[in-house]
């Protein structure tokens, strides 16, 4: 009798689990179609331009020359998702504080307009 009891009540258990998991009512929600918006930077500096689409292209700053991890935040706040960090010396090959390196190349070039998610590679050196 005690086994069927036991049986009885996970059945009902099991059975209040699942008529609670379904029968959700899917909505709907309008939203409205993006904008554009364009951020204007004085000339020197780097850019970035948002288009209706939301996607963002960023104009690369050049680099050489300048401390690792400047570059490395610079980069992030023109809204850059990818950046790859590489070492040119043949001693040090793994970046790991940018901030203790110096910048000497991005690819793609300075100036190349690209998109924020493309990966963008910054060559480092420790070597003065």
């Amino acid at each position: 009798m005690r086994k069927l009891a036991l049986t009885a009540t996970a059945a009902a258990v099991v059975s209040l689990t699942l008529t609670g998991c379904g029968g959700g009512s899917s909505t709907s929600q309008t939203v409205p179609s993006p904008s554009t918006v364009t951020v204007s930077v004085p000339t020197g500096q780097a850019s970035a331009e948002t288009t209706s689409s939301a996607t963002t292209m960023v104009t690369l700053p050049e680099v050489a020359g300048r401390n690792g991890g400047i570059v490395y935040d610079e980069l992030k706040a023109l809204g850059l998702t990818s950046i790859k960090l590489a070492s040119q010396d043949e001693d040090d090959k793994v970046v790991i504080l940018p901030e203790n390196w110096t910048a000497v190349k991005i690819e793609p070039a300075p100036g190349t307009q690209v998109r924020s998610n493309q990966t963008v590679v910054v060559t480092l050196t420790k070597q003065r």
